[in-house]
């Protein structure tokens, strides 16, 4: 028999899941990762339990007894994206992860859009995505100014997956999908590195691996990672793509047209799009980043909290977490929930967790009547 390993690093948890070749599901091991939150809207993981958790993952499907380590043909990743893991030339981590939702970098990103908008357009056209606090780009700038002692020669950026898979070949890379946020120029497949150089970022250039495409191999796993995960010595693993693109790949949405939607920590639907066709940077509502099938891309949207949101209704209004409770309690109700709903807004209430956007408890009495009209 013959098998492929595929591990997803989100947010919220880690997921190891072993296929048979026809790509039915034959094992999954999960475990919830933890999110240090801090300053009002800091929000850090810590880069070796995130590791070690991974490790936990693929050693659990491993001794599951179904598949031999010689039987395994390969590992594909998908992660998190944005934010910024940092390792030293020993391959440690500098510090912990700052994650995608950290808005240390909203100062910067309100200076750049505020102050310099020629800058923010160029960025904008280039990358397909106007500058948000999540960038990646904005998170070395972050970093190159409050420690730009980290940049020094030798060191290397990360995205979360690149983390992982450097653990697991020791080979230092970066992927298109993950880059093409904030710091891919889109049409020529590269590094924006006239970007970074007119925000200062020099030292930041020389610590950039080399690019892969998610398809390609991204080197083999290690003596160590086998003895650690019960993989083998010299199983293939792949460069791999950014969580919200590896699933339009998963849904078979990989033609011009084709629409999908994901319910997770982030909600987000994306559209597929022709890339030579596509003008960057004309409407602030389009973010476009890269598909993993060359020659496309996504118009995607998406929320900053999706799921998290359901955990919070569970606890705070729901009596029970089991969902064929819930759906028998409200299966006579009428659709609309008698017009009570939750909607974005920018105040935050005061039990709501530092990294969420929507208002999600009691709304504070700094916001505008109306708005506390129509959430609740």
């Amino acid at each position: 028999m013959e098998y492929l390993v595929g591990l997803d690093i989100g947010t919220s948890n880690v997921k190891a899941v072993l296929f048979d070749i026809d790509g039915v599901e034959l094992k999954v091991c999960d475990q919830p990762t933890e999110v240090l939150q801090f300053n009002t809207n800091w929000a850090e993981q810590d880069m070796n339990k995130v590791w070690e958790q991974c490790v936990g993952c693929i050693k659990g499907i491993m001794d599951a007894g179904i598949a031999r380590p010689e039987e395994i043909l390969g590992v594909g990743l998908s992660g998190q994206g944005e934010g910024l893991w940092m390792v030293d030339r020993d391959g440690e981590p500098i510090q912990n992860a700052s994650l995608w939702c950290d808005g240390r970098t909203s100062e910067l990103v309100n200076d750049i859009r505020e102050n310099d908008p020629t800058l923010h357009d160029e960025i904008f056209k280039l990358t397909g995505s106007p500058l948000l606090t999540p960038a990646t780009l904005m998170h070395i700038l972050w970093m190159a100014r409050e420690r730009p002692e980290v940049f020094r020669e030798g060191n290397t950026i990360f995205n979360c997956k690149d983390w992982i898979r450097f653990k697991l070949t020791g080979e230092r890379n970066m992927e298109i999908t993950d880059n093409s946020v904030s710091m891919l120029d889109m049409k020529k497949n590269t590094y924006v590195t006239g970007i970074l150089e007119k925000l200062g970022l020099q030292a930041a250039v020389k610590c950039l691996p080399p690019l892969l495409k998610s398809y390609e191999p991204g080197g083999t796993v290690t003596a160590e990672a086998a003895r650690l995960t019960g993989l083998r010595e010299g199983t293939p693993v792949a460069a791999g793509a950014l969580d919200v693109t590896a699933t339009m790949v998963g849904v078979n949405a990989i033609n011009v047209g084709d629409i999908y939607t994901i319910l997770g920590t982030t909600c987000c639907t994306g559209i597929v799009g022709d890339l030579a066709a596509t003008e960057l940077g004309l409407n602030p509502l389009f973010n476009y980043i890269r598909h993993p099938k060359d020659g496309l891309c996504i118009n995607i949207t998406a929320t900053m909290a999706g799921t998290p949101n359901i955990d919070w209704m569970l606890e705070n209004i729901s009596d029970t977490s089991d969902f064929a409770q819930i759906e028998e309690k409200i299966k006579d109700i009428p659709a609309g929930s008698a017009a009570s709903c939750i909607i974005p807004t920018s105040c935050r209430p005061a039990s709501a967790r530092p990294s969420t956007t929507l208002t999600r408890g009691p709304v504070s009495s700094g916001c505008h009547p109306i708005r506390r009209a129509i959430t609740w």
